[in-house]
């Protein structure tokens, strides 16, 4: 064989193994590219669902609380706007003092602010006509919401009960008189003759808790 055409074969030979050598390392190269790349879609995608389920959450969550609130709003207003205020006018006084009439017997309510809270309180007098014309009087004020006994004094005889008001404080006052039988000024007479005395003359104020008895001024 001549010595070019041996030179020829043995360059195509050549050539065809670094063709074929070439083709199967790029071949590989491009493999392997593509399964990072498609690993790199795969882990995208993945992120992105995760990132979906933590929104969809996030958001179910949102609205949960959305309504919860509305509904404790709800509600709350609900009974702010049920509770009915309380007054001594709209109140049955007679069914707390628990004094129960006969005929002849009479109850009067006098409404004033005794206590300076700036809401009515109630002065409740009960005049028993019986024997001795005994009189009973309750003073009821609200108190959180609710009416309340403040004070009361039963059993006065031939007792009279009114207000005044107090020209110091400008607060209305309770006054009351009446008879004692046993009273220093009264032992020993008889009925027609018995008086009230400064032991049985007395007012009545509030001082910021309670009602004070003193001898009228």
């Amino acid at each position: 064989m001549k010595p070019l055409i041996k030179g020829l074969i043995a360059i195509m030979v050549t050539g065809g193994i670094v063709g074929g050598a070439t083709y199967f390392v790029v071949n590989k190269k491009a493999t392997t590219d593509k399964n990072n790349l498609q690993t790199q879609i795969d882990d995208i995608s993945r992120d992105l669902s995760d990132t979906k389920t933590a929104l969809a959450t996030a958001w179910e969550e949102a609205n949960t609380v959305i309504k919860n609130s509305t509904d404790s709003t709800t509600t709350t207003t609900a009974t702010t706007t049920s509770v009915e205020t309380v007054t001594v006018r709209n109140t049955n006084l007679q069914n707390l003092t628990g004094e129960k009439t006969t005929l002849g017997d009479f109850q009067t309510i006098i409404y004033k602010d005794f206590t300076g809270d700036g809401n009515e309180d109630a002065l409740v007098r009960f005049t028993h006509l019986g024997t001795g014309s005994f009189v009973d009087f309750f003073i009821y004020g609200v108190v959180n919401n609710q009416v309340k006994e403040l004070y009361s004094k039963k059993d006065l005889f031939k007792g009279q009960v009114s207000t005044v008001v107090d020209r110091h404080s400008g607060l209305s006052i309770v006054t009351a008189v009446w008879i004692d039988p046993d009273s220093a000024a009264n032992v020993g007479k008889p009925n027609s003759d018995l008086t009230s005395d400064e032991n049985t003359s007395k007012q009545y104020q509030w001082d910021g808790s309670k009602f004070v008895e003193s001898y009228m001024q």
